[in-house]
């Protein structure tokens, strides 16, 4: 297993693909391990709580910190899985640059989303703008995090889930959008 650590990305790779399709990757249930004693004695130690479960974890646990999703790649021409963690801006200062451009951490809805709120919108109305239906996922996948960042603001804090609730852009987020336009230019 090999770890690297770069300004805007953690990147884990190990040698070997995983069994199955990523998708099945990604369903719950207990999967064929790669080396079955070693599976066996994590689940003895209990340094693990459910076989099946780690890159799910992973992956939610990751987003509810306010990262971006996590990309996995599994690459059976080469042998190799890919488990890469994207940081949030907050993170990291705006400057940072890598060779394709700024990477800020933010999925391309959380800046359509941004974008949007330099007037006040509601849910229904940000969804609209990125094409999202699902009302449980595009919170927990883009607003939260973007509220928890600083981001974005509810208009009415103290009752977050009233039907006249407005989202606005807070000067942290508008900081972001100036750096997103400037780099845009560059």
């Amino acid at each position: 297993m090999l770890t690297k650590f770069y300004k805007d990305i953690i990147q884990f790779w190990n040698p070997g693909d995983v069994f199955g399709s990523d998708e099945h990757l990604l369903e719950p249930g207990e999967k064929e391990a790669r080396n079955p004693p070693i599976a066996a004695a994590f689940r003895r130690l209990a340094l693990c709580e459910q076989a099946g479960t780690g890159i799910r974890m992973m992956k939610s646990q990751w987003q509810e910190l306010g990262h971006p999703e996590p990309e996995l790649t599994n690459d059976r021409s080469h042998k190799a899985f890919e488990f890469r963690l994207g940081l949030a801006i907050a993170a990291m200062p705006a400057s940072i640059r890598d060779q394709a451009g700024t990477k800020l951490g933010l999925s391309q809805d959380q800046v359509k989303v941004l974008s949007s709120c330099l007037r006040e919108q509601n849910l229904v109305e940000i969804m609209g703008i990125v094409g999202r239906k699902n009302r449980t996922k595009f919170r927990d996948q883009v607003l939260n995090p973007l509220l928890k960042l600083g981001f974005i603001a509810m208009t009415i804090p103290d009752k977050p889930r009233s039907s006249k609730q407005k989202y606005k852009l807070t000067d942290k987020g508008r900081q972001i959008i100036k750096d997103l336009s400037e780099t845009d230019e560059n």
